[in-house]
Order: C-alpha cells, then sequence, then structure tokens
C-alpha cells in the first residue's frame, strides 16, 4: 500500500499489566479491541464462537474482538496488553476471528511488554497497570507510539509464520472518511452533533452524506456516530477509574438516568455494570 494509506491506521494502546489477575472464576466479555496474553505460570482456558482452548506457560495468544468466555487456574502469572489498530472503516488489523496461540516470539515480546512496563506503567500510572487514561506528556505520548509499533511488528511476524495475513486498508470516499475522523476527535460535551453539521465539515449536503455512508459502509452516519460514542464510553467505564456520573456528562448526557437508559439499548446492560478487567489483567 501507499505510504498515506498506511497513516490512516488508528493505533494505540489501551492498557498493560503484568501479574495476576484480580479473579479466576470464569468471565464473559466482549471487548471491541485486541489482546496479546504471555503466560509465564499456570494456564488460561478461553472459550469462544467456534470452540475452546486452553493456553499453558511459555506460550503467548492474541485474542481478537468479540465475545468470549475466560478463567485462569490460580498459580497463573502473565502479561496483558490490549490495543486497537483499526482502520477508517472500522475493521481490524488483525482479521482473524479466532484465538492465535504461539510459543515462537514469546521470549522476543516478553523484553518489549517489560520495557512497557517499566518505563511507563511504573512512571505514570500509580496502579499496577497503564490505561488509555492516564494523563502523559507529549514525551511519553511519542515514545508509546513507539513502542507499540514495535511490539505489533513482533507480533505481525508472528501471525506471518503461522501463516495469518494483516488487513490492508479499503479505501474510502473521502469525504466518509472526513467525517469518520471529525466523529472520532468529536467532544460530546459540546452537545449532540447534527448531521447537517457533520454534512458541513465535509463539504456535503446531509442527504448526500446519507448516501455515501450506506454506499460505503451500509449504515447511516448516525448509526456509525452512535457506535464510535458506545465504543468511547464503554473504554472509559472499562479502564478509567471516574464515577459512572461524570462519565455520562463527559459523553454528553445531560443526567445519569438518561446515560444508563441510553447505555442499555446499546449493550443489553447498565454502564455500572462493566467489569473494569482490563484494570485487573484479565483483557
Amino acid at each position: 500500500m501507499r505510504y498515506d494509506q498506511w497513516l490512516q491506521l488508528r493505533l494505540g494502546l489501551l492498557a498493560c499489566y503484568s501479574g495476576q489477575p484480580s479473579w479466576f472464576s470464569p468471565s464473559r466479555i466482549s471487548p471491541d479491541y485486541s489482546s496479546v496474553w504471555l503466560i509465564h505460570q499456570g494456564s488460561a482456558h478461553i472459550q469462544f464462537s467456534k470452540g475452546e482452548l486452553t493456553v499453558h506457560a511459555g506460550e503467548g495468544v492474541l485474542l481478537p474482538s468479540g465475545p468470549r468466555k475466560q478463567s485462569f487456574t490460580e498459580d497463573v502469572q502473565f502479561h496483558s496488553i490490549s490495543f486497537f489498530a483499526n482502520w477508517p472503516d472500522g475493521s481490524s488489523l488483525f482479521p482473524q476471528q479466532t484465538p492465535l496461540v504461539f510459543v515462537a516470539g514469546v521470549e522476543k515480546m516478553i523484553p518489549i511488554l517489560d520495557d512497557i512496563q517499566e518505563r511507563f506503567v511504573r512512571s505514570v500510572s500509580a496502579h499496577s497497570f497503564f490505561s488509555f487514561r492516564e494523563q502523559v506528556s507529549l514525551e511519553t505520548f511519542l515514545d508509546l507510539q513507539q513502542q507499540v509499533p514495535y511490539f505489533l511488528k513482533t507480533l505481525i511476524q508472528i501471525m506471518e509464520s503461522d501463516g495469518h495475513q494483516i488487513r490492508e486498508n479499503r479505501e474510502l470516499d473521502e469525504r466518509v472518511r472526513q467525517a469518520i475522523d471529525f466523529m472520532e476527535r468529536y467532544d460530546w460535551q459540546n452537545g449532540p452533533l447534527r448531521l447537517r453539521d457533520l454534512g458541513k465539515n465535509c463539504g456535503v449536503s446531509a442527504s448526500h452524506l446519507d448516501r455515501l455512508f450506506r454506499l460505503e459502509l451500509d449504515t447511516s452516519p448516525m448509526k456509525w456516530m452512535n457506535r464510535l460514542r458506545k465504543q468511547k464510553a464503554r473504554r472509559i467505564l472499562q479502564t478509567g477509574r471516574l464515577p459512572v456520573k461524570q462519565i455520562a456528562y463527559e459523553m454528553g448526557f445531560g443526567s445519569l438516568s438518561h446515560f444508563s437508559r441510553w447505555y442499555r439499548e446499546q449493550t443489553g446492560h447498565p454502564p455500572g455494570q462493566e467489569k473494569k478487567e482490563i484494570g485487573s489483567g484479565t483483557f
């Protein structure tokens, strides 16, 4: 692909953790991002739509987005890193639908995650894990943006050696991509984002932008925007330590009850039910 196409990749660290999970009993989750676990002691058991597997000490596993049930032995020790690497159309750089277990590459990956732990978790976070909600300086941000691609480069090499390929960018209409960029940066505390304002920002009418979205992404701009809003709310709930009421206001809702009702409609459960499993190392 062209360099300018690679520049459209959305890439970032969500969380990094090492140690033991806060609980070992089976839990059901449905993340919208990817994770890698490196198991050093004990084992982890994962059930997903197409089967189940156990990851043992000395093995690593790439966990794609989507629902799964997971549990751990009580002696488990592991590294856990959660990240996003997505194209503008929402597709992941890592397209596989089932977890990928690997052995080759684990030893190379351990010092990379140790370095992230040492340089960022212990120096930036007051907790045992790094969350994307941490306050960081520009220097720290640039350091992270260097370390995460290095980690992903190693992961891609592992994938390719196992016969898996990454997903390349699908070119979108420039106006659709501009609209998505605007949605992703939008501050919901400024109030609702209206379709006509979004279209104006992209240089087209609201009706034309709606047609473009349905042609390119088979959905409406408003549904796409609602999906991004839900995704942001979930990540703040799961990786942040803010009260739900504060998150409601941050997401542009005038009351906690309104936010709770909306969130339940989007996910099937109230916001307070979201488990901060990234923080406990189980993502």
